[in-house]
């Protein structure tokens, strides 16, 4: 009965040890778990570091396109203004209008005509930031009160608004 006793309490006292071991290798794993999402958070922090600063720089670049964009817009409508204006200056009369009188987004869609051509009510809408009413508008206003020759050609995208091309050439003629 000695035996059996010795035998119970060798298992006993090797299932406490295994135990033991078993809670052990558990602890290790948690923390070897623990220093591991201490790592990961500590990379996520500066991923997430680097990404605002990619973030920060494309809406930088964004706004510096934006800038040029405008100042490009700014120095074809300042030409533009100069050429008109020294048409004014001259004392020449296209049409019996004075082009100095034309202003604002009437001079803007002026400008936009001499430079790019003809365009759908559609395109100047979208590229003057406008209704195609509103567009229409300028347009007629251009005809009307400035005596500017505008010519309606049929296209498959519909019709297209321009300026009759003698007209500018008597623009940059008169400029020169």
């Amino acid at each position: 009965m000695m035996r059996n006793t010795n035998k119970v309490k060798k298992g006993q006292k090797m299932r406490k040890e295994r135990k033991i071991n078993n809670e052990n290798k558990i602890l290790k794993n948690f923390e070897d778990l623990s220093s591991s999402i201490s790592s990961l958070e500590t990379k996520v922090a500066k991923l997430t570091n680097v990404l605002e600063k990619i973030e920060r720089a494309n809406a930088f670049e964004q706004t510096m396109q934006k800038r040029a964009k405008v100042e490009q817009q700014l120095e074809q409508t300042e030409q533009s203004e100069q050429t008109l204006g020294k048409v004014s200056d001259t004392g020449k009369s296209l049409n019996g209008s004075n082009m100095q009188k034309i202003r604002g987004r009437s001079r803007e869609l002026l400008t936009l005509l001499i430079n790019e051509g003809f365009h759908t009510y559609a395109e100047i809408s979208k590229k003057m930031n406008i209704s195609e009413s509103r567009a229409r508008a300028y347009i007629t206003e251009l005809k009307g009160n400035f005596n500017v020759p505008i010519k309606q050609v049929r296209d498959p995208e519909g019709y297209k608004i321009g300026i009759d091309i003698s007209f500018v050439d008597r623009i940059l003629s008169a400029a020169k």
